[in-house]
């Protein structure tokens, strides 16, 4: 597996992590009703953004001293490595679905109300999903580190 593969992924993601902060953020200032139900969609970013850093220094190999990396470079089986990846990527599609759902409430037909009925239950579901994928990144972290 290539290790650049997922450095690649982790900045893109982090990349993507940053762009659905700000829809969230501009979701909230326009539906200020929504901002408890994306409270937690808000910290899951801000948790994923850190385990994606971690997970891109530990890919790199990126502490080093004079003698060289202090750890190598994800020190784990290219099956799990693959694991990552696909993770990562759907992480990057559960991006592109918030994007969507924010997009889709906050253009000018959309009411309190529809946000009520529909995109608050699309977003708690993302946000389950987003979690499952966060805790599977951290266990092949901490995996990385045994």
């Amino acid at each position: 597996m290539d290790p650049l593969s997922i450095t690649v992924s982790c900045l893109a993601l982090i990349s993507a992590a940053t762009k659905t902060t700000t829809s969230v953020s501009k979701f909230v200032r326009v539906f200020r009703d929504a901002r408890q139900d994306l409270a937690a969609i808000s910290r899951q970013l801000g948790e994923l953004q850190m385990i994606l850093e971690l997970l891109r220094s530990e890919n790199d190999g990126e502490d080093e001293d004079e003698t060289g990396p202090i750890q190598p470079a994800l020190s784990l089986p290219d099956t799990v490595k693959s694991q990552i990846c696909s993770i990562l990527s759907n992480c990057a599609e559960i991006f592109a679905q918030l994007d969507s759902v924010m997009s889709k409430h906050i253009d000018g037909r959309a009411t309190s109300a529809r946000w009520a009925v529909k995109g608050k239950s699309e977003v708690a579901s993302l946000g389950k999903q987003l979690d499952a994928h966060m805790r599977a990144l951290n266990i092949a972290l901490e995996l990385s580190q045994l």
